[in-house]
């Protein structure tokens, strides 16, 4: 009898960690989507800045610097499937890679990065705690 509830226990006790892990990542994703946001919109107005120095880019480096707000938008759509923060970071990666075409764009893709890393250390701390069992218990809801 005591092996049963030994088993229940445990099962409990994962059920307990799937739920606390997937309340980690849905907040998780909202800080994600709200970088996103954030990174399109300096992004967009960082364009007038890219098109007024040093002679300005030209008409496509324009458009492929507003496709790259719109895929930093469009990564919100794909934030929670796993293949996502590759998306991202590779999106990162062309900004910082921006650098040629515009200083301002590749300065915006170093602080955007650094806030990424920022993220995804926070990501890895908080499961690192759960595992470990030292993050604390969430308040009881009032429902």
């Amino acid at each position: 009898m005591s092996e049963a509830m030994s088993e229940a226990g445990s099962t409990v006790d994962e059920q307990e960690y799937a739920r606390r892990e997937a309340a980690i990542d849905k907040g998780l994703r909202g800080v994600m989507s709200a970088t996103l946001v954030l990174e399109a919109i300096a992004v967009l107005l960082a364009l007038p800045v890219a098109i007024n120095i040093d002679g300005g880019v030209g008409p496509v480096w324009v458009v492929l610097i507003c496709l790259l707000a719109v895929a930093l938008i469009g990564c919100c759509v794909i934030i929670k499937r796993p293949y996502a923060l590759t998306v991202i970071l590779g999106l990162q990666a062309l900004m910082i890679a921006g650098w040629f075409v515009t200083p301002t764009l590749g300065v915006m893709g170093l602080v955007f990065a650094a806030v990424w890393a920022l993220i995804l250390w926070f990501r890895g701390e908080l499961r690192r705690r759960l595992a470990a069992g030292t993050l604390p218990e969430p308040p009881p809801s009032g429902r």
